[in-house]
């Protein structure tokens, strides 16, 4: 018997053709540590670049043009001597600047996402890093002693043809009448609760106004890279999406959704001979999924 997993991920099919050799256990809770190891599997194969599923070395080599990863930088001038550091920063200057390469069409999107969505965007984009940004306004929640901000934030990034969507709360806590502290309560990282109509809004836009940027599933955009160089940020490893977009938010906050979304994009094609087909294991061979 097999057990199909389905979410807006599409997780593969789940073999549970032993469930009849435990009959001391229910069925159902079987069934779900199966289909739980399935998961931890398959969430695992997104943080690799190359899996017998996926293809996200094109993330890589857009990284590894522009900064030198793998070496352990012990100041910023070993980045900004950099061949391919600098041909970024340049790219960023031309970009950035107004009625520059892409910039028309980045602020129609803002435009378009505000209207379609009826909310207020404001622009994050500035010169230092290599991304165009902004964040969708959802509304604040008033407490007794403390606000919660919603905001969907956005990205397309320079560096290669990427992009990112996250739901952010913000808790804040008002001191004084001077003073606020905020604190990142979780990252909503696919279309999910108050989320999901403009999660998929802004996805389908920017996939429109910039055609070929596939969306960087966020269980491998967390990932840390050695040499990676975020200015005003210590260490020598920082997370992928730091690299590739910016470090307005913090990627090692609590998650909640699908930190596989849009997985599919980045499918390796099955070879004319047929392989790259995906088999049920264990179970019968015969079971096959293209």
């Amino acid at each position: 018997m097999l057990i199909p997993v389905r979410s807006k991920a599409q997780f593969p099919l789940v073999s549970a053709a032993s469930t009849s050799e435990v009959p001391d256990e229910p069925r159902t809770v079987l069934h779900l540590k199966i289909i739980t190891s399935a998961l931890i599997n398959y969430l695992l194969t997104m943080t690799h670049f190359f899996s017998p599923r996926h293809d996200f070395w094109p993330i890589y080599d857009h990284l590894k043009r522009h900064y030198p990863l793998g070496l352990t930088l012990e100041e910023p001038t070993d980045v900004q001597a950099y061949p391919g550091y600098q041909e970024l920063q340049a790219r960023v200057a031309e970009s950035l600047q107004d009625g520059g390469y892409l910039q028309t069409d980045w602020n129609s999107l803002e435009a378009e996402v505000a209207a379609s969505a009826a909310r207020l965007v404001r622009g994050k984009t500035n010169g230092q890093v290599p991304c165009f940004s902004a964040v969708l306004d959802l509304g604040t929640t008033d407490g007794a002693e403390w606000q919660v901000r919603k905001e969907l934030f956005f990205a397309v990034s320079l560096v290669g043809p990427f992009y990112t969507v996250v739901g952010h709360d913000t808790v804040m806590f008002p001191l004084d009448a001077h003073t606020v502290v905020r604190q990142t309560a979780y990252l909503t990282v696919s279309p999910f609760g108050a989320y999901e109509p403009v999660f998929d809004l802004v996805c389908a836009a920017i996939e429109r106004r910039f055609a070929g940027h596939r969306f960087v599933p966020f269980m491998l955009a967390r990932r840390p890279l050695a040499g990676l160089y975020v200015p005003g940020k210590e260490g020598t490893s920082h997370p992928l999406f730091y690299g590739l977009f910016n470090d307005y938010l913090d990627v090692q906050a609590r998650i909640v959704g699908d930190p596989g979304f849009k997985h599919g994009d980045w499918l390796r094609p099955a070879s004319p001979e047929g392989r790259g087909r995906w088999y049920v294991a264990p179970g019968n061979p015969k079971d096959v999924q293209n």
